[in-house]
């Protein structure tokens, strides 16, 4: 008896439409060398604290430092 396989999730296929747009950005870093602290992070936090309706945002390297952050910034 011949079993059909079911796909509960295709990734492959969801992931093949977005397959350029990480490809195009690791190029452009790599390409120009600029990995930290340029316009495109200054753009995201600008486009970040307009979205959450906030006057600044930080990015952070990882979710660790910024609740180390927090947590030293709410002591005073």
């Amino acid at each position: 008896m011949d079993q059909k396989i079911i796909t509960f999730l295709d990734l492959k296929f969801i992931n093949q439409q977005h397959r350029q747009t990480p490809i195009d950005a690791a190029t452009w870093v790599i390409d120009t060398g600029w990995y930290a602290i340029d316009q495109e992070i200054k753009s995201f936090e600008k486009d970040f604290s307009s979205h959450c309706g906030t006057a600044y945002s930080v990015d952070m390297a990882n979710g660790l430092d910024a609740l180390v952050l927090t947590r030293q910034a709410s002591k005073g």
